[in-house]
């Protein structure tokens, strides 16, 4: 019974780390699209650097990590 329970924690913990990305990456794709329409910058740590990129420079596959500091 209790491997049981313990089974049934896990997978809802699955769920709600799947909720939590999914959110995450849907947040991130709309303030993408938001800052598209403002023509506008985003400011992203790679590396220990504070990078900015203009939105238009952005793949279109949504990838930042080739962006270069400045």
């Amino acid at each position: 019974m209790a491997q049981n329970k313990a089974m049934m924690q896990d997978k809802e913990f699955e769920e709600l780390c799947d909720k939590i990305v999914k959110g995450a990456a849907l947040a991130y794709e709309r303030l993408v699209a938001q800052k598209k329409k403002e023509d506008g910058e985003l400011i992203f740590g790679i590396d220990g650097k504070i990078v900015r990129v203009k939105v238009r420079d952005l793949p279109e596959n949504g990838a930042t990590r080739k962006a270069q500091p400045k």
